[in-house]
């Protein structure tokens, strides 16, 4: 269990510092006397400049989820009712371990909009019983002048050139970078659509059942998935939240593995 705690406390960071975003987050393990088992926290992605309070409610989400700890429920999130110190925020969930009755995972984000936190702690602990691997981050770009100034950008910083793969009104160059599986490495996408211009970040994710993902996420927050109608290694869906600036953020998931070239 400890391996798995540590994985997807390095997953949320990597996530997140690719996307080039800041998210506070704590995952911990806690038995029914709500004695901390194990314990993560901290800022995934790069710590922001200015002083924010995320650091103060994300682990105050964790502590709510202790101690209305009930061993019968077998999910429950922030906010809570009934709890005079709650933060009163979305992005706190609490699962009863598989295999060990007395055992529950606490997971806490802070630091997006509320629903994307709940939806990046919902994806995080559904990884502890459930493979899931970053295949790529993408940035989706409202102007193709956006997109060829960060592509520009980018290929300074990393003296590479971009991989690119145009179809019809779609333009898309991708950056290999070094993944969590040696054998698979991780890529960061630039997307423009001529067609359907938007501003948009998101997490490409492998997993073998990649629909019960986005319900387990779509349950407990009323969240829309958006199916697709894929074709081999193609995403099945998504589910998309307002983030701020007129940006949207997405989980986007697939079954299958496909090697950019």
């Amino acid at each position: 269990m400890q391996n798995k705690v540590d994985y997807l406390y390095e997953r949320a960071h990597a996530m997140m510092k690719l996307a080039k975003l800041h998210l506070y987050t704590t995952i911990s393990v806690v038995d029914t006397q709500q004695e901390v088992h194990m314990y993560h926290g901290g800022w995934s992605g790069d710590k922001p400049l200015l002083a924010s309070k995320a650091s103060i409610v994300g682990p105050g989400m964790e502590a709510e989820l202790r101690n209305t700890l009930d061993p019968k429920e077998a999910i429950a999130m922030t906010p809570t009712e009934n709890f005079a110190l709650g933060f009163g925020y979305m992005g706190g969930v609490r699962v009863k371990l598989h295999g060990n009755n007395d055992l529950h995972a606490i997971v806490s984000c802070r630091g997006l909009s509320q629903r994307t936190d709940a939806m990046i702690a919902l994806m995080l602990i559904h990884g502890l019983n459930n493979d899931i691997v970053l295949h790529h981050v993408g940035f989706i770009y409202p102007t193709l002048r956006d997109m060829n100034l960060a592509i520009e950008a980018a290929e300074d910083n990393n003296h590479v050139k971009a991989i690119k793969k145009v179809v019809d009104a779609k333009q898309r160059y991708y950056f290999k970078i070094s993944g969590e599986r040696k054998q698979r490495p991780c890529w960061i996408e630039h997307f423009y659509n001529e067609a359907q211009p938007t501003k948009a970040i998101y997490w490409d994710l492998v997993t073998p059942n990649p629909l019960k993902l986005l319900e387990f996420i779509a349950n407990n927050t009323q969240s829309k998935i958006n199916k697709y109608n894929p074709d081999q290694n193609d995403a099945i869906g998504a589910i998309w939240e307002e983030h701020k600036n007129d940006t949207t953020l997405g989980i986007i998931v697939r079954s299958n593995w496909w090697d950019i070239k």
